[in-house]
Formats: C-alpha cells, structure tokens, sequence
C-alpha cells in the first residue's frame, strides 16, 4: 500500500496499518506502540539556492529567515532545536519542501538526507535548473526502527534480525548503491550503532567474568583469613599451654635423674650400673629436648621474660667453657676461650646469655670431628653502656650458602641426614636467634661447607644499676648490627 497521508501516528491510530519500516524511535515511544531497536540513524540537513557566484557559499545566518519543513512534529522539533529564531514555511510533504525553496518561497528546506540525496538526483517539478548547496547538521542523529501493534512484535523482531544479517554480509550496502534509497552515511551511522552494541555484550561478559573472579577471590581471602586466623590461635593455646604446664612437665624429669644419680651410688653390680647410667643419660637427653619445646612454646607465648641483674660476662664465659671442656676433651678438640676488654660487671640476663652461648657452643662441638672449637667476647664501654660482641667458631662441616637462610626456623637443620648422624631437634638455632632478638640482637652466621662456621651476635647492656638503657628495640638492633659488624670486619674468617 501507499504511505498514508496523515502519517504514522494516525496510521496506527486507525489501525489502517500493523508494520511501520522507519519510524524515529522517540516519536514510537510516545504512541505507544512497539519498537525493535534501531536500525538506522537517520541524519537530517539544510539547502539552501547558491547566489550565483560559483564560489563555495557559507550557510546563510537562519534567524529571522523562512526554512520550509514537512508538517510533522519530530521535524518541527527539530528544525527549532537546530535553527533558533527561524520562521517556519510547513509544508504537506517533503516534496513541496524542497519545491518552495526553489520557487523563492522559502529560503531553506530542512530535510531528511537519505530524501534529500533521493530528490537531488531526481529533481521534482521547478527544481532542475536551481543550484543548490547543502550542508548535513552531523550533531543532529535520529535512532530509527521498526514499528508494529503488539501483535506483530515477532514479526517486527525478526524482520530487525535480517536487517541486520544483511547489513553484516554486505547486501545492506550493495542495496544503498543501487536504488540510492539511503545515504553512505546513514550505512555508516548503522554500522557504529551495530558495533558499540557488540562491544558492549563483549564488555559485559568480560565485566562478569572479572566480577566472578574477583568475587572467587574475595572468598577464598576471607576463607584464607580465617584459616590463619583459626591456626593463630591454634598456636597460641598451643604454646600458652605449654608455657603453663612447664613446670610441671620438667619436675618429674628432674626426679628421675635425681634417683638415677642417687642409684648410683649405692653398691651395684656392673650391669646394673650400665643400667642406671644408661637411665640417666637418657633422662638429661630426653630434659634437654623438653627444655628446647617449652623454652620455643614460652617464646611464641611471649611469656619469657628477661631479667637485669649485675653479672660478670667473663666469669659467664669461663662457666660455659668449664662445662663443654670434657665433652670437647673426649673429640680431641680443642676448646679455646678469647676475652678482649670484657667490663667486670653489667646489668642484663645471665641465664638467657648463657643459654644462647651453650646452645651455640653445644652445636659446634657437635658438628665439629677434628680442631678446634673457639670463643670470643669483645666490648667497647661509652661509660653508659657496653657492647658486648660474642662469636663461636669451630672448624666442623659447616653450612651450604643455600641453606644459612633456614637454619635459624624451628625444626630446622643443614641436612637431612644430620638428624641421622647428630641427632637433635634442630630447636637450639631458632631458641638462640630468638633469645638474641629478645635482648636487641640479631644472630648471624658465616659458613663454607667444610670449613666451618661462625655464629655472631651483639648486646648492649647497661654498665652499672640506674644507667639508662635503650627502649626502641628497634633502633638497639640496628646499633647492634652495625657494632657487631665494624667488631668483626678486621677477622678474616
């Protein structure tokens, strides 16, 4: 049938029609019927008569001047939103538009392009002799669609899928070459508003999957969070648990190596004797081991608490050599003792120093078959405080480079196989560091696999009772690292 005369609105609104093609989607929308999405952008322009001269004419200035337009209310809304001040010429149709711009009627005409272009290489009646110039308004777009009645909305749908399909593979194009029904640029304008669309269901998936991931992630954050959380405190029962029962755990032991020394010495036959040294050897073995579990636990615990009480350092390092010298005797290694400018008296914990030594004098003679075992103490007095250095050297197997960063974690050794040949629980390293950074040291180690290794470390104690100490920890291992350093940098190990 043919375009009905009063439009599409009236059409609908007759129901004289059921399908309208082309339809600006807004006006759609504001009579209510149904819409497919756009499948075209329909661009509009002004001409206007050229003055003659041949050169290229400016558009004129529109306010006050007379523009004829088609008699339709998206035109009109239009024309007023583009030309301010204008004085309107409405037209029938679009036809009688163009043809009051050529009779003088009319200083412009504002039409649709994919009509303009039409009616240019066509002209209706009274314009073929005019010449005109035109210019497209590129800010100005109109989204058209396809409209029906509710009850064609499938047919309206698939009718807007082949549009579509024939835009994609090319036969949209070859169309508007042919019959020259729409412009390139309206093709053009299809082709930006197809593809943002397919951009856009791209950038969603892609938003979804990035949400589901994140999301996944999140989750296994807080599941991870609460796992740690849940292990925390785990170990922190664990070891307040054992800092509390430490007492009582290490009593028993203790009498029965007190039965087994007093056993002892009463009248015993050879094999008995074996027996009860046998007990008692085992007894200081299985206390040594029970002392390194709950020192570590009372340690995590953050129960351990250092004493300050006046002690003499080279009294404390002839007691830890006097104590390791007939183990040391039985190897055939010699157990030497160096003090340098060691001060008579500071104030700090002697029985952590002296754990921390006899654990490391107690390594090196084990790991150590022939040579020597060698240790140091050195200090540098400010008249406030003293640095005290201490170093254990031994000539034993010493400490693949790999592996120094490992050795000072719980249950922790060199090597596998040491545990078969040494024995122990590989706790003595990590009480010693701990016990070191407890007093504002840093442990340190330097080793060669067959050669041998030096354990270092240095503290800062308080020369005598009410000298002020240092309180940041902090900045006190930092003091320490750099002393312990400048002590030990002239000893070519």
């Amino acid at each position: 049938m043919g375009v009905p005369p009063g439009g599409p609105r009236q059409a609908f609104a007759e129901h004289t029609v059921d399908l309208w093609p082309l339809w600006a989607t807004r006006a759609a929308g504001q009579s209510r019927v149904y819409t497919s999405k756009p499948w075209l952008n329909n661009q509009y322009a002004v001409a206007w008569r050229a003055d003659g001269t041949g050169a290229h004419d400016a558009p004129p200035e529109w306010r006050g001047r007379t523009i004829a337009i088609a008699n339709l209310p998206l035109a009109k809304q239009l024309a007023q939103q583009l030309f301010p001040g204008f004085r309107g010429d409405f037209t029938p149709d679009r036809t009688t538009a163009l043809q009051h711009l050529c009779s003088g009627q009319a200083d412009g005409v504002f039409l649709e392009v994919r009509l303009l272009e039409a009616m240019l290489l066509r002209r209706p009646a009274g314009c073929e002799p005019v010449d005109l110039r035109v210019q497209v308004a590129d800010e100005l777009s109109v989204p058209m669609a396809i409209a029906s009645s509710s009850e064609f909305r499938p047919e309206t749908d698939l009718l807007r899928r082949q549009i579509e399909i024939m835009f994609q593979d090319g036969r949209f194009s070859r169309l508007v070459d042919r019959w020259f029904v729409f412009s390139n640029i309206e093709a053009n304008s299809l082709a930006n508003l197809q593809r943002p669309e397919r951009n856009n269901v791209y950038t969603h998936i892609a938003l979804g999957i990035v949400v589901l991931f994140l999301g996944l992630l999140v989750c296994m954050y807080r599941q991870a969070r609460r796992a740690v959380r849940a292990a925390e405190r785990a170990n922190r029962a664990k070891s307040e648990f054992l800092a509390n029962v430490s007492h009582d755990v290490r009593t028993p032991m203790n009498g029965v190596i007190a039965m087994a020394d007093l056993l002892l010495t009463t009248p015993l036959t050879p094999e008995q004797h074996d027996y009860a040294d046998t007990i008692r050897q085992s007894a200081d073995l299985q206390l040594a081991i029970l002392n390194d579990l709950l020192d570590t636990a009372k340690i995590e615990s953050g129960k351990l608490v250092l004493e300050s009480v006046a002690f003499s350092p080279v009294h404390l390092l002839e007691q830890v050599r006097l104590a390791f010298s007939a183990t040391a005797a039985e190897k055939g290694l010699r157990l030497v003792l160096n003090c340098k400018a060691l001060p008579k008296v500071v104030m700090g914990d002697p029985l952590r120093l002296r754990q921390a030594l006899t654990n490391l004098v107690s390594n090196a003679i084990k790991f150590t078959s022939r040579g020597d075992v060698t240790i140091e103490g050195q200090s540098m007095d400010d008249g406030e405080s003293a640095m005290l250095a201490f170093s254990v050297s031994d000539t034993g197997i010493g400490i693949g480079p790999q592996l120094k960063s490992r050795i000072f974690e719980p249950f922790t050794q060199a090597d596998t196989s040491t545990t078969r040949r040494f024995g122990g629980t590989g706790l003595g390293l990590s009480i010693c560091a701990s016990l070191v950074e407890l007093m504002g040291g840093l442990l340190q180690v330097e080793s060669m696999p067959g050669a041998g290794s030096r354990f270092w470390f240095s503290l800062f104690y308080p020369s005598r009772p009410g000298s002020r100490q240092s309180r940041n920890r902090k900045t006190a291992k930092s003091r320490c690292i750099r002393s312990c350093r400048f002590w030990w940098r002239k000893t070519t190990w």
